[in-house]
């Protein structure tokens, strides 16, 4: 990517004010001085520019990030009433503006949120022909039984469909690990109110290989 359009991507200048800044002060790629808005940068090249405060800065084409969402934030791009964005969560992160959240979250369900700005990695994730898994910690209100564990694990039957088949773990008398591979709205929520209960929390620590499990509640880490 060009330099000038890098730096306007990144929101530090729009690219007119790049080619005339870049005149005046250089800024160093790696170890070499430029002033040539054209230059190519590429993934993972340094950027010093201490004339803008910014010092070992690390280009970065594509970014994907893994984000541990509490509750309370909705996974739109706009705040809703009062409920705050997981935006407000990335907004120092490198191409903010460009990512793009993978199986979204209801605003009272905490856990893992896959955003990247590679449309072909979240196609991969959401597409269902790839039955990538989704791993949910569920607190149910009242006792779960093995049949309802075993129905859940064949299928369920809700309004817009059959569920595929799901895998549970049972972690206590109310509480279950459940493992889908698909993303129907409300689905897991949709699934409890099938067997006659009803979800009253609900974390997702697990999609695909990625996990929570050193990541604290708003916090995030960059995915390679």
């Amino acid at each position: 990517m060009r330099l000038d359009q890098y730096m306007g991507r990144m929101g530090w200048v729009s690219r007119t004010q790049a080619t005339k800044i870049l005149k005046k002060h250089p800024m160093t790629i790696n170890t070499d001085s430029t002033t040539d808005p054209s230059l190519l940068v590429s993934h993972n090249d340094i950027i010093d520019r201490p004339y803008m405060g910014i010092t070992q800065h690390i280009v970065r084409l594509s970014v994907t990030i893994l984000l541990h969402k509490p509750s309370g934030y909705v996974c739109s791009d706009r705040h809703e009433g009062q409920r705050r964005s997981w935006r407000d969560l990335i907004e120092d992160c490198p191409l903010h503006k460009d990512l793009r959240c993978a199986w979204r979250l209801d605003v009272d369900t905490t856990g893992l949120l896959i955003a990247s700005t590679d449309g072909q990695f979240i196609h991969r994730i959401i597409s269902p022909k790839f039955l990538c898994p989704k791993t949910y910690t569920v607190t149910l209100k009242k006792t779960i039984t093995d049949e309802d564990c075993r129905q859940l694990e064949a299928w369920v039957m809700l309004d817009d469909g059959l569920t595929k088949p799901a895998q549970v773990q049972r972690l206590s008398d109310s509480s279950i690990n459940l493992t889908l591979t698909e993303g129907k709205y409300h689905q897991v929520k949709r699934m409890c109110l099938a067997i006659h209960n009803e979800c009253i929390w609900l974390h997702r620590w697990r999609v695909g290989k990625r996990n929570l499990w050193d990541i604290p509640p708003w916090q995030r880490r960059l995915v390679p």
